[in-house]
């Protein structure tokens, strides 16, 4: 096993546990149709949604069309709403993504997961308000949704806590000696 199987695997693992989940089990149910993944993991949380994690073996460096219909058929077995990450080496092939985003899961590239993106520095925390706490923002601040300022689906912390378009998101900055500042995006 490689450093930076290890690596990747904290950072998955962290991705989840900072989306709400935990580890429920190291081989999910009916795993002979997910052969074509070399590690699998299956994540839980407090409302019973599960989280399906799965990287490529090495020697297949893309995310192949017929491994995402396995994982619908896996989907399909287990009656599941689960979610989908799925890691490989160099992404996937169009057919592939698209087919992915179908079945509401996300493809994360290797390199993408050399670090947890949380642990920056830079990073300042980001949390997606629940519609009430949207709603409320918008009516104290006498402004529609799309006054906000706009964060891009295609952001690494947007792709790292799943936002989904259409959601506001409130940005936690602290500078020196002020007091935390709130910041609100709305994800385009």
């Amino acid at each position: 096993m490689s450093l930076l199987y290890v690596r990747y695997t904290r950072t998955l693992h962290a991705m989840a546990q900072k989306r709400g989940y935990s580890l429920q089990s190291e081989t999910p149910s009916e795993s002979s149709l997910l052969s074509d993944f070399r590690w699998k993991w299956c994540f839980k949380n407090p409302d019973g949604d599960e989280l399906l994690v799965v990287m490529m073996e090495s020697d297949k460096p893309k995310l192949t069309i017929a491994a995402v219909r396995k994982l619908r058929q896996w989907k399909e077995a287990t009656d599941s709403n689960a979610g989908i990450i799925a890691a490989s080496l160099q992404g996937s092939t169009p057919s592939a993504r698209d087919e992915l985003v179908q079945i509401e899961g996300q493809e994360f590239t290797y390199s993408q997961l050399m670090i947890d993106i949380t642990e920056h520095c830079l990073y300042m925390p980001h949390t997606a308000l629940q519609v009430q706490e949207a709603d409320a923002l918008l009516q104290r601040l006498r402004i529609k949704q799309t006054d906000l300022p706009k964060l891009l689906c295609t952001d690494a912390v947007c792709r790292f806590f799943n936002f989904k378009s259409g959601q506001i998101v409130r940005i936690d900055r602290t500078n020196g000696l002020q007091p935390r500042n709130s910041y609100y995006r709305v994800v385009e």
